[in-house]
C-alpha cells in the first residue's frame, strides 16, 4: 500500500507496511531512481531536473534533510497522515 502523505514539512508518497514501515519504505527509495530524494541526500542522480535550494535552506542542508526525514517517517503517525492524505 503506498500513502500520499502531506504535512506542513512534507508532501510524499511512502510505501506502508505495518510490520515494517520504516525499512521497507528506505528500501523503496533506495532503489526507485526515479525519486529526487537521492538529490536532496546529495547523491546526484538528476541534478539538473531539481533545483534543492528552497528546500535544502528549509532543512538546513542534505544532512538535516535526512535526519529530519528518517526521524518522520520512523515516527509516522497514521491517524494524522490519514487525516491529510489526498486519497
Amino acid at each position: 500500500m503506498l500513502i500520499k502523505a502531506v504535512t506542513k514539512h512534507y508532501f510524499t508518497t511512502v510505501p506502508y507496511n505495518p510490520s515494517n514501515q520504516s525499512k521497507n519504505a528506505f528500501a523503496f527509495l533506495n532503489s526507485y531512481r526515479w525519486s529526487s530524494h537521492f538529490d536532496y541526500c546529495g547523491q546526484k542522480n538528476f541534478p539538473s531536473l531539481t533545483d534543492r535550494n528552497l528546500l535544502l535552506k528549509f532543512f538546513g542542508g542534505e544532512r538535516n534533510y535526512q535526519k529530519d526525514f528518517t526521524d518522520w517517517i520512523e515516527n509516522i503517525n497514521l491517524d494524522y497522515v490519514k487525516s491529510v492524505s489526498l486519497e
